[in-house]
């Protein structure tokens, strides 16, 4: 007997190729399956109705509609608050916070107990005083000079922010002009008269009245430079590197607008809460806005001292210059048109602000498209810069933030140099 009919003996019709090595199994047609569901028929006494094909398609859209809408809903909740963990579990918004929250507690304590509560006028000056040295001693602990936060000691961009800084200035005009034309409304005369902490020259000894004004400045340089080298310098440095700029300018802005309503909630101490609740959302939403302008100072000068001086003038000038009605008297005088000359004097000047801005972002897509094609690393300010490069780079702290564009080029020409010299070194 051959070995084929040995196999066909043994297995049965096999199924067999015909280069075979090795038997397979004779293949099963699943008979007994067709079985059970006839029967699965039969036995059924009340079979349900199978649906047609058109209405399954129908809720399988639906169903798929509903559930591909319900997770996205999900997944985008999910998303902003494993971001808002993120942020909150992050060591450098807790280094942010913690330097915001010190510096909080001193000018909560002077403004509800000392000024509302034991009525010692300290005009704010003991938070800004403290918030200066807690700033000093921050960067004696990193062993950072103060450059690398934003204030560069170069004369030609301490000046170069001064001038921008005045030329931002010009809101005063119109922020004035509406104060006078609201007086001319209500039928009054508008007389413009210089105050030092609402106490004009007629109502107080000349002497007097020049030392008020003298401390005024004083306190408001103070107040300037703590309020935005804490913000604007150290705050918006450490964040920036971590976050980006959107979301480092909310957080600086947020805790820039909480900073400020410290002072109408120390009102109510004396006041109620409905009295102090308008004050309270003006404060926030002004000051928030206000923050946005300085945020974007920073980042189109790439240091601090353009805040600094824009700070101080609006502060000093809008405290020191009154508009008064003389018909009325200075002894019943009430600067009610105050918060609309806020508004007209930041909202022009924002605009002024974001001009500026626009100009130095077209400026640097220019340099950064001219640069593409050389080697050498582009940096997008001197806010971008960590302090290895500031300190690798001294030629970029030495240069006008207005000709930044020479800034890049002289940065690409080094790097290229010294590519090229390292590249001839290595063939050597």
């Amino acid at each position: 007997m051959s070995k084929r009919e040995d196999l066909i003996k043994e297995f049965g019709e096999a199924e067999m190729r015909s280069d075979f090595r090795t038997a397979a199994k004779p293949l099963i047609i699943q008979p007994q399956s067709d079985v059970r569901d006839d029967l699965a028929g039969l036995l059924d006494p009340d079979p349900k109705p199978q649906p047609d094909a058109a209405d399954d398609a129908k809720s399988e859209e639906s169903s798929a509609h509903h559930s591909s809408s319900s997770h996205r809903k999900k997944r985008k909740k999910h998303k902003f608050l494993r971001a808002v963990v993120n942020i909150f579990s992050d060591r450098t918004f807790c280094k942010m916070l913690n330097a915001f929250l010190f510096c909080l507690s001193i000018n909560a304590i002077e403004y509800f107990f000392l000024i509302n509560k034991q009525n010692i006028q300290t005009k704010g000056a003991i938070s800004k005083l403290f918030g200066v040295i807690i700033v000093f001693v921050f960067l004696y602990s990193v062993r950072l000079k103060p450059r690398t936060f934003g204030l560069p000691p170069d004369p030609r961009v301490i000046v170069g922010g001064l001038k921008r800084a005045v030329m931002f200035s010009v809101a005063i005009i119109p922020a004035y002009l509406v104060d006078i034309l609201i007086v001319l409304i209500k039928g009054g005369h508008p007389h413009l008269t210089v105050f030092a902490y609402n106490q004009p020259h007629s109502t107080v000894g000349f002497l007097y009245w020049i030392a008020n004004i003298l401390l005024l400045i004083l306190i408001n340089a103070l107040s300037a430079f703590m309020l935005e080298f804490l913000f604007r310098g150290i705050i918006f440095r450490m964040g920036k590197a971590k976050f980006g700029f959107g979301q480092t300018a909310f957080i600086v802005s947020l805790f820039y607008s909480i900073w400020y309503l410290i002072i109408p909630l120390s009102k109510l101490i004396n006041y109620t809460a409905i009295s102090v609740l308008p004050l309270c959302i003006f404060y926030v939403i002004f000051e928030f806005f206000l923050s946005l302008k300085w945020c974007l100072c920073v980042r189109a000068t790439g240091s601090v001292w353009l805040c600094i001086f824009d700070h101080f003038i609006f502060i000093t000038v809008t405290g020191l210059l009154r508009i008064v009605d003389t018909s009325v008297g200075l002894s019943n005088y009430i600067d009610v048109n105050k918060y609309w000359r806020y508004i007209v004097y930041q909202l022009v000047s924002f605009a002024l602000c974001y001009m500026y801005y626009k100009k130095k972002m077209l400026l640097r897509r220019k340099s950064k498209k001219a640069g593409r094609s050389r080697s050498g690393f582009v940096f997008d300010s001197l806010a971008d810069m960590v302090p290895d490069d500031i300190n690798n780079t001294g030629s970029v702290n030495s240069v006008d933030p207005e000709k930044m564009d020479e800034t890049y080029k002289m940065h690409l020409k080094a790097s290229a140099a010294k590519n090229h010299n390292s590249g001839q070194q290595q063939s050597e």
